[in-house]
C-alpha cells in the first residue's frame, strides 16, 4: 500500500523557472517513489497536473509576489500556510511529512515533532546562501547558519542538490540518511524563428556582474578579432547595458538577444547550440543553469571558480578555464573548432542522466526506501 505524504512548498507553483521548476522534479520523483501526494504550496502560480499528486493551493489573502528573495509578505505567507498545513495533518493521517526548501522545511520539522511523523528535508541552498545577494548584514548571515545548522540536525532524512553538501552534511553527521537528488527539467523543445543565420553558442539567465557577460563578450571579441566565426545568443531581460556594451566593441552583428523565454523555448536554443556558457566572475553556490544545459546534453564552457567546478568535471562534461580573456577566448577556439573533443563531452553527459528525471528519480527512490 502506498504511502501518504503531504509536501510543503513555500512558494508560487508551478512556475517556469528557479525553485519552482526544482519543486517540480521533485514532487515528480516522489510520486515515482510510490507516494500518494498532497501537495500544499501559495495561491500563486500556474496548474501543472502530476500523476498521484493532489494540489492544494492555500488561500493568503492579497499575496501575489512571484519574484525570489525575502520579504514581509512571505512571512505572513507562511504563518497562514502553517496553520494550513496543521488543520491538513489533523484532517488526514499522513504517513510523511516533506518540506521543500528552507521554509518548507522548517514548518515541516516543526509539524513532524508535533504531530510524530516520518520527515524528509528537501534541501535547495542553504538558507545562509539564499539570503547572501540579497544582504551582507553579519547578524542576519549568522542567524541563518543557526537555523541551517538546526534543519540539518533535526532532519533525519535529507535531500540536497550537491554532492560537496551531502559529502559535509554525512561528515558532521554520519546517522543521516542523505541522498543526492539533482534538478530535473523537461525535455520538451518549442521552436522559434528568431535565427536561422548558423552555429551559436548559447547562454540563458540574468545579466547581473556575477555573471561575467561582459568579460564573456570581450573574449568573444578576441575570439572573432583572431579570425573565429561563430554567433553568440544570449536569453534573458534587462540586457540593454550588455546589448550596448557590444555595440562598443563592434561584435553587436553576431550577439544576438531574445529577451525572456520559457523553459521549452530556452530547451530548443540549448539543444542546437554547440555548446553553452557559465562565465561567472563572483563565485557563490552551484546555479541550476549548469543542470538545464545538461538535460538536453551540452557541454559547457566555463570559469573555474567552484560554483561551477563543484558540477562540471572538466574534459569530461565542459571545458573549465581561468577566468580572464585570453583563457577564455582559448576555450571558446577549442570548443567550436574541435567537434570530436564536443561529442565526447556530450557522450558523458547523456551516460551519465545528468539533469534528466530518471537521474532524480533514482536519488529519491533511494531516500525513501531507506527512510529513517
Amino acid at each position: 500500500m502506498n504511502k501518504n505524504a503531504l509536501v510543503i512548498l513555500a512558494t508560487p507553483f508551478y512556475l517556469d523557472k528557479g525553485s519552482s521548476v526544482r519543486a517540480r522534479s521533485n514532487i515528480i520523483a516522489l510520486a515515482n517513489a510510490g507516494l500518494e501526494i498532497d501537495l500544499l504550496t501559495y495561491p500563486v502560480g500556474n496548474d501543472y497536473n502530476i500523476n498521484n499528486v493532489n494540489h492544494i493551493r492555500c488561500k493568503i489573502p492579497f499575496y501575489k509576489k512571484i519574484s525570489a528573495g525575502p520579504s514581509l509578505s512571505k512571512m505572513y505567507a507562511d504563518i497562514l500556510l502553517f496553520f494550513k498545513a496543521s488543520f491538513l495533518i489533523i484532517r488526514k493521517k499522513y504517513d510523511i511529512i516533506i518540506g521543500e526548501d528552507f521554509e518548507g522545511g522548517f514548518i515541516g520539522l516543526v509539524l513532524s515533532r508535533l504531530f510524530k511523523k516520518d520527515f524528509i528535508y528537501e534541501m535547495y541552498n542553504p538558507l545562509c546562501e539564499t539570503l547572501r545577494p540579497y544582504t551582507n548584514n553579519t547578524i542576519v548571515l549568522n542567524i541563518s547558519k543557526i537555523l541551517d545548522s538546526f534543519l540539518e540536525k533535526n532532519a533525519k532524512n535529507i535531500t540536497v542538490e550537491w554532492e560537496y553538501e551531502k559529502d559535509r552534511i554525512l561528515k558532521k553527521y554520519s546517522n543521516k540518511n542523505v541522498s543526492l537528488v539533482y534538478d530535473a527539467f523537461p525535455k520538451e523543445t518549442k521552436a522559434l524563428q528568431i535565427f536561422n543565420r548558423g552555429k551559436y553558442i548559447f547562454y540563458a539567465g540574468n545579466f547581473k556582474d556575477y555573471q561575467g557577460i561582459p568579460f564573456f563578450l570581450e573574449s568573444f571579441k578576441k575570439y572573432m578579432d583572431a579570425g573565429g566565426f561563430v554567433y553568440l545568443i544570449l536569453a534573458g531581460g534587462n540586457y540593454k547595458e550588455v546589448e550596448k556594451y557590444a555595440h562598443k566593441l563592434k561584435i553587436s552583428e553576431f550577439v544576438i538577444f531574445t529577451e525572456n523565454l520559457s523553459l521549452i523555448e530556452t530547451n530548443y536554443f540549448i539543444k542546437n547550440s554547440l555548446f553553452c556558457i557559465l562565465p561567472r566572475v563572483i563565485d557563490g553556490p552551484p546555479g541550476m543553469k549548469a543542470l538545464h544545459y545538461f538535460s538536453q546534453g551540452k557541454p559547457i564552457l566555463a570559469t573555474n571558480l567552484s560554483c561551477n567546478s563543484k558540477l562540471i568535471e572538466n574534459y569530461k562534461s565542459g571545458l573549465l578555464v581561468e577566468p580572464n580573456v585570453d583563457a577564455m577566448s582559448k576555450g571558446i577556439e577549442k570548443m567550436v573548432n574541435e567537434e570530436e573533443f564536443r561529442k565526447s563531452l556530450e557522450f558523458y553527459i547523456l551516460q551519465e542522466k545528468i539533469g534528466t528525471q530518471e537521474k532524480a528519480n533514482e536519488g529519491m527512490q533511494d531516500l525513501v526506501l531507506n527512510l529513517k
